[in-house]
């Protein structure tokens, strides 16, 4: 990634606009900790919306390795496609140019949302090997969700890799690289972005994938020089590395 503009980053941008534009207006708020009646509905898993039918709550979970909600790792693209039926001109799948590693990624908003909930699928072969939620209903088994702060993952997870995937920035996040703190033995990792309105980093999306196997961030393959480890437990990234990373188009 190069300055390169990708459909993904677009849609982001986006999506992440359209939420701050609602939530000022009254469907809920960014930053003040107040929610509204219709978000905060989303923000419990374990709310109304769901009833008390255990496989209506389960369809949230997101379980490291295997599934989030009722899509699994391995499912068929058509059985993805039954659970996300594309909405034409606004869903899309796209090939990157590193089909071979990272085949075609179908990007899911939800308009119905206060939040614009969106799912991306990556599909290897006609088979599902990457699902990323950056969603508020989706969730972990110990209540990880997106706007989870970096002090929830760490308590629950502690043996994770940390990464920076520059070229990521953007208006909407601050201009700041995404962040992954990730366990490729679990099949997890946990993507932070910076919430410019709060100064700090949140976690923006969880993503699973099949354990010790192929982890595609952002449809991308995880080389130098866009993606560099950082020291674990890390938000942001030395200042000296992003330097020499932009030198790369001076």
């Amino acid at each position: 990634m190069r300055f390169q503009i990708t459909a993904r980053r677009i849609l982001r941008a986006v999506v992440l606009l359209l939420a701050l534009a609602s939530l000022l207006q009254g469907r809920g708020t960014w930053g003040d900790g107040q929610t509204s009646k219709d978000e905060a509905a989303l923000l419990d898993p374990r709310g109304s919306h769901v009833g008390n039918d255990p496989a209506a709550k389960d369809q949230w979970l997101v379980v490291p390795g295997q599934r989030i909600g009722l899509l699994k790792l391995g499912d068929s693209r058509e059985h993805a496609m039954e659970l996300f039926p594309p909405k034409p001109n606004i869903d899309e799948e796209t090939q990157y140019a590193n089909f071979s590693q990272c085949g075609t990624e179908y990007h899911w908003l939800d308009l119905a949302s206060p939040t614009f909930q969106s799912i991306f699928i990556q599909f290897g072969e006609g088979r599902v090997f990457q699902i990323a939620a950056t969603d508020l209903r989706h969730h972990t088994k110990e209540g990880l969700k997106v706007r989870s702060t970096p002090e929830d993952v760490r308590h629950y997870y502690k043996d994770l890799s940390a990464y920076v995937l520059f070229g990521t920035g953007s208006r909407a996040n601050g201009d700041r690289p995404l962040v992954y703190w990730l366990d490729r033995h679990k099949g997890v990792a946990f993507e932070f972005s910076y919430n410019r309105h709060l100064h700090k980093r949140l976690l923006g999306g969880i993503v699973v994938f099949q354990p010790n196997g192929n982890f595609c961030p952002e449809g991308q393959t995880t080389a130098p020089p866009d993606w560099q480890e950082l020291p674990p437990s890390t938000l942001e990234p030395p200042q000296e590395m992003e330097q020499k990373w932009k030198n790369r188009f001076q």
